[in-house]
């Protein structure tokens, strides 16, 4: 068992299947600590740090970002309390229907918000004040800039699933937009 900062730890299954990457923290930047899913398992999130998940696909990572958000939203419920992106509407469908069926026990509301489906009917999923919106950059600015009463500035929790993808220069302008509106004091 290894123990990192904030009582955070990881429960290797071998030794040299972790990957673990730990920066110390400079002044305006946060630490970020990567670790491989595929091979580890995570027992507690990292206070007050963001965290970088490298996984392939099957291997956990909805259910590893969505139980510590869950558990947080539990021992605070809110509306908007956390905002996932993703690069395409059937993953952020996908990710919705898996915060869905883990937090049906405490009633967690998701609205995804993605093109191709009614923006009005968004709008309304919206209107409703879910616990998590799960959507494409471009949808989520859209309504941003779109739907009235809408906004993010009280998310705590910001997820870039497929970050890579997100990362790039077809997401660029969008994901800055949702950056400049989204709390600082959030987890990533």
């Amino acid at each position: 068992m290894e123990h990192l900062p904030g009582k955070y730890e990881v429960l290797p299954r071998s030794s040299s299947d972790v990957l673990l990457s730990s920066t110390k923290r400079k002044e305006g930047q946060r630490e970020k600590i990567i670790i491989s899913l595929a091979d580890s398992t995570i027992s507690k999130p990292v206070p007050g740090k963001d965290l970088i998940e490298l996984a392939q696909t099957g291997s956990g990572k909805t259910g590893a970002f969505a139980l510590p958000i869950l558990q947080a939203l539990l021992e605070t419920p809110q509306a908007f309390f956390a905002c996932v992106l993703s690069p395409t509407r059937e993953l952020a469908v996908q990710i919705a229907e898996q915060f869905e069926a883990l937090g049906s026990g405490i009633g967690v509301k998701c609205a995804v918000l993605v093109g191709g489906i009614d923006h009005v009917q968004q709008s309304i999923a919206l209107g409703k004040r879910p616990h998590v919106v799960v959507g494409t950059p471009g949808r989520l600015v859209d309504h941003l800039s779109n739907t009235k009463g809408f906004s993010l500035h009280t998310t705590r929790y910001l997820v870039l699933d497929e970050a890579d993808r997100l990362l790039n220069e077809d997401f660029e302008r969008a994901i800055d937009e949702i950056l400049n509106v989204i709390p600082r004091e959030r987890k990533t």
